[in-house]
């Protein structure tokens, strides 16, 4: 199925990460990102992916000369997405699968807020930078390893 982009509702782009099974959308023409639900915190872990859309191209705000009247899911036909602050930044969620949009420059205003001050709240977005953040974090790390040793050791028992 094409996903079309919620801000300017050109088709979307997918991108994989050559390491994961970690694939989010892109839009060519306004450089917003789509996230399915729980991807946003594994994009932390995809450096590919990570460094990729950290780019300054995917940094700067487009005007978007005809936008639709309202913002649908990218995932879920039409579902209206709703505006959420994180910080200070406006982003857009899936009350029903738990996708989140961001428009171009979001994702690096969001990770720049959450290293300055932390992100509070209890939107899906700040919950998965949070969890995504710590995931890469030594502490999270380990604890993702020790998961795996005691995922093994129960599959052997």
């Amino acid at each position: 199925m094409k996903l079309k982009c919620p801000a300017c509702t050109a088709e979307l782009t997918p991108y994989k990460c050559g390491i994961s099974t970690l694939e989010i959308d892109s839009c060519f023409y306004c450089r917003g990102l789509w996230f399915d639900g729980n991807e946003l915190r594994r994009f932390f872990s995809a450096p590919k992916l990570y460094s990729q859309f950290r780019l300054p191209q995917h940094n700067f705000r487009v005007k978007i000369k005809e936008p639709p009247a309202r913002r649908l899911c990218a995932r879920c036909e039409e579902q209206p997405l709703t505006e959420v602050t994180v910080g200070d930044v406006v982003v857009d969620e899936c009350q029903s699968c738990q996708g989140i949009w961001l428009d171009s420059g979001e994702i690096t205003r969001l990770i720049d807020l959450h290293e300055d001050k932390g992100l509070k709240g209890k939107s899906e977005t700040a919950k998965q930078i949070r969890k995504g953040k710590f995931d890469q974090s030594a502490l999270g790390q380990a604890s993702h390893v020790v998961s795996l040793a005691f995922k093994a050791l129960v599959k052997t028992s």
